[in-house]
């Protein structure tokens, strides 16, 4: 590459379009800058142009896919159906909020056009997982300190968390996102980052170690959230990792360290939310009185408000905005009175209508089978971890909205379109002047060439 682009070295692009979009996954919760633009928003434009005008050839060859159709059908129907909505539920409508797969696809984009060569890939993610360490390390101070942590909440407002902070309740951590299980959700792509980059270290001993601490930061950026959704997916990333780089002694001493450390800092924090879970406080027919608190409250939910509100309009939902119940105009669901539909599924279906859950399935599905062997040849390790991110987090959003909410979307987006961009089983020295990376693989793989233009 040469030339320049805005001062910026072209070879040095690729790392500021990661920084970039790193620091929009990290600061969903911004506030809107005028008209429900975020800063989030611009930042992702932002980095779409200098990727775009650093590496034309970049954009060229781009093609639609199955994710892009659906991502373009998804906002389609989102938008229609907010148009619908806004118009027999008497409320003004939020067309922004039917952006969201756009600009999901423009993040996607971005990292895809930004990435020249395979050499390129491993300088990315370390730029693009650098503000998960920051924010990580806000969110530890929230869930310890969370009287001087509080300015977080002026940064990104969370009525959550706010709400919080004038009672006996748990505070739980938001970081930049706006709520705790959407930064829980944000934290995985980042541990999941983390993970590949530990997994394609090679011998380069001190990007070894860095990445070995920031994923420590960022599992006690988790264990903030004290969601245990979350955890549950991170802690799944990590020992999928240990299994895949080999189970060895000072493996196994470093993880029981980093778990010891955890624990110790922790663990009051992380046993009073279980506490939180007390059996038998929230009783219905047919649930048996041993489960969890978390679950039977849900099960409570769906069966007396949420379900009858999708059946009463399972077409186009009730619109965007309809937990908010701010708009004293509008008509809402009658039974509705909790504040989330604490479901993915359950939340598309009752806001936009059930072919809004249907889509948000089929295009993560998309995601799946654009990862797999004979659609891409990313490390195969590297393939595993970020399936392993895909099929946890559709699990777990049958118990959260983790697909759609402030803290996922973006980040996983963005690191998807850089690893399907790493199309060789070696990353070479990066750009912005990384240290060599090699990827351990089987040995019926190593023999594989790269193209130089990074072409699958």
């Amino acid at each position: 590459m040469s030339g320049y682009v805005g001062g910026i070295a072209s070879q040095r692009a690729p790392v500021v379009v990661a920084l970039l979009l790193g620091c929009a996954a990290a600061a969903t919760a911004v506030p809107a800058v005028v008209g429900g633009v975020r800063p989030w928003h611009l930042l992702v434009i932002l980095a779409l142009t200098l990727a775009s005008c650093n590496n034309p050839t970049g954009l060229a060859r781009l093609r639609l896919g199955g994710i892009e159709i659906l991502a373009v059908l998804l906002s389609g129907w989102l938008f229609f159906a907010e148009l619908a909505n806004s118009h027999e539920l008497r409320f003004g409508a939020e067309p922004v909020s039917a952006t969201l797969p756009v600009f999901l696809l423009l993040a996607y984009w971005a990292s895809r056009i930004a990435l020249a060569g395979t050499s390129d890939v491993a300088p990315f993610l370390r730029s693009f997982v650098a503000p998960g360490y920051f924010v990580a390390l806000l969110a530890i101070g929230q869930a310890l300190l969370p009287d001087q942590f509080r300015f977080v909440t002026v940064l990104a407002p969370s009525e959550a968390l706010e709400a919080r902070f004038d009672t006996t309740i748990l505070i739980r951590a938001t970081g930049l996102t706006g709520h705790w299980t959407g930064f829980g959700h944000y934290i995985t792509v980042c541990i999941a980052v983390a993970c590949i980059l530990l997994l394609t270290r090679g011998a380069n001993a001190r990007a070894s170690f860095r990445t070995f601490i920031g994923l420590g930061v960022l599992l006690a950026g988790a264990f903030a959230t004290t969601t245990f959704t979350t955890i549950g997916v991170s802690l799944v990333l990590v020992a999928l990792t240990v299994v895949l780089n080999g189970v060895r002694l000072d493996v196994v001493l470093a993880a029981g360290i980093a778990a010891a450390v955890v624990i110790w800092v922790f663990g009051d924090i992380f046993f009073g939310r279980w506490a939180e879970q007390g059996v038998g406080q929230v009783r219905i027919e047919g649930i048996p009185s041993w489960t969890p608190n978390t679950i039977a409250y849900r099960i409570k939910i769906w069966a007396e408000q949420t379900l009858p509100a999708i059946s009463e309009r399972p077409v186009t939902g009730w619109g965007s905005g309809l937990y908010s119940f701010s708009d004293p105009g509008r008509l809402y669901p009658r039974n509705l009175v909790w504040g989330s539909a604490e479901s993915q599924w359950l939340a598309s279906s009752v806001q936009s209508g059930i072919p809004a859950a249907v889509l948000v399935l089929a295009l993560y599905v998309a995601v799946l089978v654009r990862l797999s062997p004979h659609k891409t040849n990313m490390p195969q390790q590297a393939r595993a971890v970020f399936r392993a991110l895909v099929i946890a987090t559709i699990v777990a959003s049958m118990l959260s909205p983790a697909l759609t909410n402030h803290g996922f979307p973006v980040a996983f987006w963005a690191a998807l379109g850089a690893l399907v961009s790493w199309t060789g089983d070696q990353c070479g020295t990066g750009s912005a002047g990384s240290a060599t990376v090699a990827v351990r693989v089987p040995s019926h793989s190593s023999s594989e060439q790269v193209d130089e233009d990074g072409k699958p």
